[in-house]
C-alpha cells in the first residue's frame, strides 16, 4: 500500500472574510470563470465545508458566531446554497436571535434535549442519493431537502463529537468521531453504522494510544469500494507522532490495524490527523498539521 503524506492548511476557506470558489478547480471549468464573494463578515465565521451539488450548484456549511450566544440554542451554525455565479439561492442559520423560535431549532434543540455545546462547527456536509443534504455539527446528525427545509436531526449520546462521515450503497451511513467516555492516556475513537433515518444499528469503540484523552482529535473514515471502512486517526507510539489506519468491514469487525511514524517534527503534537482519502487504485492519503 502507497503511502503519501501531505500538509493540509487549517481553515482552506473563509467564511466571514472572503470566499474564494475556483470552478476550474472545483468542477473543471474554464480559468476564467473564477470569483471572489464575500457572506457575512461582521462577526468570526468560517466555511467549514464546501461540496458542488449535482445541480451544478455549491453547498457551503459554515461555523458562525453571531455575537451572543442564545440560551437553549447556543452559538448558531449556517449552510447556504449559491449558483455557479455566487448568489445566494438560499441560507439557513441554526441558532441565533432570528432563527430562535424557527422549527429548524426546534428539530435540533429537540434532538440534544440540552443546548447547542459552545461554537458549532459543521464538520462535512454531503448530498445524498435521494438528492437531499446531510451535515454532522458536534454529536448532531442534521438531514434537510434540497430547499434547506429540515428533514431529521440526531443526537449520539455515545459521542462526544462527530469528525466525519460518508453515506452507504443502501442509503444509511457510516461516522466516527470521539467518544464522551474518556480512558486516561488515551483517545477513544467511536464508529457508528446508521439506517437511512440516522437510527444507530451498531456501534464500535476502539482506543487511540497516545493522545492524553484529547477530546478534539479528529477522526476520518471512508468507504473502500469492497465495502469495507477506512479509518485514520493520529497516535503517538514510542514517543513519536504517528498515524493510525484501521480497516474494518461491513459489520465493524477490524481486518487490520497499521501505525506509520511521522518523521517530520514540525508535526503539531496536540491535534495532528486532519483527514484521510482514498485513490481510486484505494491507496490512501492523509494529511495532518
Amino acid at each position: 500500500m502507497n503511502k503519501k503524506i501531505s500538509l493540509k492548511l487549517s481553515y482552506i476557506v473563509f467564511f466571514s472574510i472572503v470566499l474564494v470558489i475556483s470552478s476550474a478547480i472545483l468542477a473543471g471549468y474554464a480559468q476564467d470563470n473564477t470569483w471572489i464573494k464575500t457572506f457575512n463578515s461582521q462577526y468570526f465565521d468560517c466555511a467549514t465545508s464546501v461540496i458542488r451539488t449535482s445541480d451544478g450548484n455549491y453547498l457551503i456549511a459554515g461555523m458562525t458566531d453571531n455575537g451572543k450566544k442564545i440560551k437553549n440554542i447556543g452559538y448558531p451554525f449556517t449552510v447556504l446554497k449559491i449558483d455557479p455565479s455566487g448568489q445566494i439561492l438560499w441560507q439557513k442559520q441554526i441558532g441565533g436571535k432570528e432563527e430562535k423560535k424557527s422549527k429548524s431549532n426546534l428539530i435540533v434543540q429537540n434532538a440534544y434535549n440540552q443546548p447547542l455545546p459552545g461554537s458549532n462547527r459543521p464538520e462535512k456536509i454531503i448530498e445524498t442519493k435521494d438528492n437531499c443534504y446531510a451535515v454532522i455539527v458536534n454529536s448532531c446528525f442534521l438531514k434537510f431537502d434540497q430547499m434547506g427545509n429540515f428533514l431529521w436531526a440526531k443526537d449520539y449520546a455515545c459521542l462526544y463529537r462527530l469528525t466525519s462521515f460518508e453515506e452507504l450503497e443502501d442509503g444509511g451511513f457510516i461516522a466516527c468521531g470521539t467518544a464522551k467516555a474518556l480512558i486516561p492516556g488515551y483517545s477513544s475513537l467511536v464508529v457508528i453504522k446508521l439506517d437511512v433515518n440516522g437510527n444507530i444499528l451498531w456501534s464500535k469503540g476502539f482506543k487511540v494510544e497516545g493522545i492524553s484523552s484529547n477530546r478534539n482529535s479528529y477522526f476520518d473514515i471512508h468507504v473502500l469500494k469492497n465495502g469495507d471502512f477506512i479509518l485514520g486517526s493520529r497516535c503517538q507510539k514510542d514517543k513519536h507522532n504517528c498515524v493510525q489506519i484501521i480497516c474494518m468491514d461491513f459489520q465493524g469487525e477490524v481486518k487490520w490495524s497499521k501505525i506509520y511514524r511521522i518523521t517530520d517534527a514540525s508535526v503539531y503534537n496536540n491535534y495532528g490527523f486532519y483527514a484521510l482519502n482514498l485513490t481510486q487504485k484505494d491507496e490512501i492519503i492523509f494529511s495532518m498539521h
